[in-house]
């Protein structure tokens, strides 16, 4: 009879589990995504307009969606770097501070773009850290 009593409880357990995972876990495939599909130009629902390049007006290639925003952020980034090229030109030598200042960015955003700029050969860092520390043309 103990035997009787293990083997009925083990069998609950496996229904029990399986009835589980076909709630929890077989439902999922058949769900929507979170996130509804964005409209095309025309306004209707269908084909997502995501980073697609498109015919312009004058018959040229336009930029949408995220490929425009990460045109427009490459572009701003090359402009930066430029910048801060022709600030050594000019002055010298350049702190962080000074390129902070004239930039408008992040601390972070002018240390990554001077790495970029001495990986390039373009400019150098004297100094390794500190206050004293500033950048300088190759």
């Amino acid at each position: 009879m103990f035997y009787f009593i293990i083997l009925i409880l083990l069998i609950l357990v496996i229904v029990i589990l399986f009835l589980v995972w076909k709630l929890f876990l077989d439902g999922k495939k058949n769900k929507p995504p979170l996130t509804p599909p964005i409209p095309d130009k025309s306004g209707t629902e269908g084909e997502a307009v995501r980073g697609t390049i498109s015919q312009g007006e004058a018959g040229g290639e336009t930029n949408e969606g995220i490929c425009a925003v990460a045109t427009e952020k490459s572009k701003e980034k090359m402009e930066n770097k430029q910048k801060i090229l022709e600030f050594l030109a000019k002055n010298g030598k350049a702190a962080n501070s000074e390129l902070r200042e004239l930039l408008g960015v992040s601390e972070r955003t002018i240390v990554d773009y001077m790495d970029e700029l001495e990986k390039d050969g373009q400019a150098r860092q004297v100094n390794e850290t500190g206050r004293a520390t500033h950048y300088i043309l190759k």
